[in-house]
């Protein structure tokens, strides 16, 4: 992949970034998006003082979105009915996170096999809006589009990405 300059100074930014939810489409309510993923690779050493060899490890990924109280009703409803006997704890979907700007490259990340692990809200008097945070259980992060474990969606569970 080439190496893409600052286009006139300019970086990625909050404001460059779309993420259509599922059914409910482009939400310009989602205030914030935090996504990672680790692995925690196993260390052979034998006899020796050193590392002699790693394993595969265990991949884990999580994150968590923001959004405004009533994009929020109708993303868990639409989730419900879509989800199997209405049990949204078994429906997975998958979120694109779209990173664009004029005269940049477009890059898209992708949060594969998401599960609604928790839901926060809190109120209190003010001029804020009412937002709900989303905790998220996923599968994999594909940064830039690239599958972490080398695997395809299919190895994965996840029949469309």
């Amino acid at each position: 992949m080439a190496l893409f300059p600052l286009v006139n100074g300019k970086a990625y930014d909050y404001s460059n970034i779309e993420m259509p939810l599922p059914f409910i489409g482009l939400a310009k309510a989602i205030t914030e998006i935090n996504y990672s993923d680790t692995i925690d690779k196993g260390q052979l050493r034998g006899l020796a003082p050193h590392n002699l060899a790693w394993t595969d490890g265990q991949y884990d990924a999580e994150g968590s979105f923001i959004v405004e109280k009533q994009f929020h009703t109708a993303f868990i409803q639409a989730a419900c009915a879509a989800a199997p006997g209405g049990d949204i704890r078994k429906y997975e979907f998958s979120i694109p996170v779209i990173y664009g700007n004029f005269g940049m490259p477009l890059i898209t990340d992708k949060l594969v096999g998401c599960v609604i692990m928790g839901n926060e809200q809190g109120n209190s008097q003010g001029t804020d809006a009412i937002v709900v945070s989303v905790s998220l259980g996923i599968k994999a992060v594909f940064w830039g589009g690239v599958n972490p474990l080398g695997a395809s969606a299919l190895d994965l569970g996840v029949s469309a990405i």
